[in-house]
Formats: C-alpha cells, sequence, structure tokens
C-alpha cells in the first residue's frame, strides 16, 4: 500500500520512471521498481557547419523543441562573410521525415539565409538561398551539405 501511494504521489509530483512493485501482501516480498527516464540527448542542438559558395555559414542551434513529431528550432548563424552576414537569429523547423526548413536573418536585417533540406545521420543535405539587399550577397547553391560538429 505504501508503495501504491508513493507511486500516485510521484505520478501527481511527474514523476519520469516507473511506479514500484506491491506490498507483496502477508509474507509476499515487493515486486522491483520501474527504471528511470531516459537521457536527454537532443539530435538536432549544437554546431552544424556548412560551406555555402565560399561562404563558411555556422548554425548554432540552441534549442530544439519537441512538437509532436517536428522540432521547433531556435540558435544563431554567423559567416565569414562579415560585408553580407556576420551573425543573426536563426529558427525554423526540422521534422525527420520532411526534413529542414530553417532561416536566418541577419542582425541589421539585410540578408536572410534560407536552408531546406533532408536531415539524417548529422547531415542536413539542403537547398541554400541568400536574399539581400546588398549587391554581391544574393546566393543560390542547389546542394549543401551541413554537418554537426
Amino acid at each position: 500500500m505504501k508503495n501504491l501511494i508513493l507511486c500516485l504521489a510521484l505520478v501527481v509530483a511527474g514523476c519520469n520512471g516507473g511506479c514500484g512493485g506491491g506490498d507483496g501482501g502477508d509474507g509476499g516480498g515487493g515486486g522491483g521498481g520501474g527504471g528511470g527516464g531516459g537521457g536527454g540527448n537532443n539530435p538536432y542542438t549544437g554546431t552544424w557547419k556548412g560551406d555555402v559558395s565560399g561562404w563558411a555559414v555556422s548554425l548554432a542551434i540552441t534549442e530544439a523543441t519537441a512538437l509532436g513529431n517536428t522540432y521547433a528550432i531556435k540558435g544563431t548563424t554567423t559567416t565569414n562573410k562579415a560585408s553580407c552576414f556576420s551573425t543573426g537569429k536563426l529558427n525554423g523547423t526540422i521534422t525527420p521525415e520532411a526534413g529542414a526548413t530553417l532561416v536566418a536573418e541577419s542582425t541589421g536585417g539585410e540578408t536572410t539565409i534560407k536552408i531546406e533540406g533532408p536531415v539524417a545521420n548529422g547531415k542536413i543535405t539542403a537547398n541554400v538561398v541568400s536574399e539581400s539587399d546588398i549587391e554581391g550577397c544574393a546566393v543560390q547553391n542547389p546542394s549543401v551539405t551541413f554537418t554537426r560538429q
């Protein structure tokens, strides 16, 4: 009975593990407890790097929040081409079946980088389009591989 009360208390409190077994009644031993919840290795957070037509692009995904089978992505993007895009916010989604749809906007808002493509085995194979008000900063590359570092 003590285990049942403990189990109910843990469920109400949001316990992520299993509950212990019964108390065994008169003379029997109680059952074993359940295992705890799994760790939290998110397959999408971290730094992803790729080369876009000579630009070294780094996607630092700091948040990948699961919403069903889709992950809402937030982070920052940096490039080595500061005249076009030095740093900016990264937002979008990743769905295991559909892939990544990410948008990075430079801090000043003059350049946007769109990244779309499948995600598998620590790689995003993407079509990348950079749209910019700055001359020479609009590029399109249909096959860029971003690799998780």
